[in-house]
């Protein structure tokens, strides 16, 4: 038998072999179909909760304000966390000022906590004492980190809140290293909220007419003039 005989034999037993098997493509049902694709919405949001219960549980919350055991979110407050939340997710600089009290700080932890929830992002809870700590730990020789790293670190939170901007006076290097961080955080359009325990134009005074137009074009400045939660 000739190699042509031998190819076209082969062929005939190939075509005899499929002939003789019952090959059949079943089809899902659409029952089934719709099954599947519960089970991996199902599986999707399994993922999400963990991520965000992963990212709140890095965001540095107060506790106190984390778990507070009720909160009033009528009148003035919701209307300030109304408008929060609508800024979120859009790259705003907006901040919180007035007396002490009125829930300032608590604004600033639903905002991270809507803000993972809805964009399962990354965020952070800082006083600024805290930022100019970090900032300063890299003036050690024995430093891992050098000023300009720890400045990107500050950045690559989708949120980044602010507190306490009124318990320190800043010097002409904190004032620099605030600016150069906020300002970046602008051009990269990521959210920030500053708190701050003073009047608007005194927070105007201690930011600068820069980074005071670059709110004014973004977020703004809440007033939370209303009564005090502590001493109602």
């Amino acid at each position: 038998m000739n190699n042509d005989t031998k190819t076209l034999a082969n062929v005939k037993s190939a075509a005899e072999i499929l002939a003789a098997a019952e090959f059949k493509l079943t089809l899902p049902s659409p029952e089934q179909t719709a099954a599947w694709q519960k089970e991996d919405a199902e599986r999707a949001e399994v993922k999400r909760l963990n991520d965000v219960k992963r990212l709140i549980a890095r965001a540095s919350l107060p506790k106190r304000q984390r778990e507070l055991a009720t909160l009033d979110r009528g009148g003035e407050f919701g209307e300030a966390e109304s408008k929060l939340r609508s800024l979120s997710g859009t790259g705003f600089l907006a901040a919180l000022v007035g007396g002490v009290g009125p829930g300032k700080s608590q604004l600033g932890v639903e905002l991270i906590v809507h803000h993972v929830e809805t964009h399962v992002q990354p965020a952070l809870f800082v006083t600024l004492t805290e930022l100019f700590m970090h900032l300063r730990a890299s003036f050690r020789n024995d430093s891992p980190k050098t000023e300009l790293e720890i400045l990107k670190e500050f950045r690559r939170y989708r949120l980044l809140v602010i507190d306490e901007l009124s318990k320190i006076a800043a010097t002409d290097w904190e004032r620099r290293m605030f600016f150069e961080l906020l300002n970046k955080r602008y051009e990269d359009m990521t959210d920030t909220l500053l708190i701050a325990n003073m009047s608007a134009s005194d927070l105007i005074g201690f930011i600068g007419p820069a980074l005071a137009s670059r709110m004014n074009q973004t977020g703004g400045i809440i007033v939370c003039d209303w009564p005090s939660f502590r001493n109602p």
